[in-house]
């Protein structure tokens, strides 16, 4: 099933404070079994040495649309967007 998704993307948190509520709200989704978390393919930045703040991506259970949790890290300010061809 590939239908429209009920995500939005995020080009911009405006504080930490954004991004964590965002965060727990995305948790709160997995814990509702409304979405996956499934290893990323690429990292945003990199991979990170010490596997802080690192990329999430997520599955939704009602499309095959796959998005990025991407961490601030000043003065980047992180997003959530959909990933194209995220099985490539």
């Amino acid at each position: 099933m590939n239908g429209m998704s009920w995500l939005k993307e995020i080009k911009e948190f405006k504080s930490y404070l954004e991004f964590h509520q965002f965060v727990k709200y995305l948790d709160d989704r997995l814990a509702e079994k409304e979405l996956n978390e499934i290893e990323p393919k690429v990292y945003f930045h990199g991979k990170s040495q010490l596997s802080l703040d690192e990329d999430r991506w997520f599955q939704a259970n009602s499309s095959l649309d796959v998005w990025r949790l991407v961490p601030p890290d000043f003065p980047f300010k992180g997003l959530f967007e959909r990933v194209h061809n995220p099985f490539e």
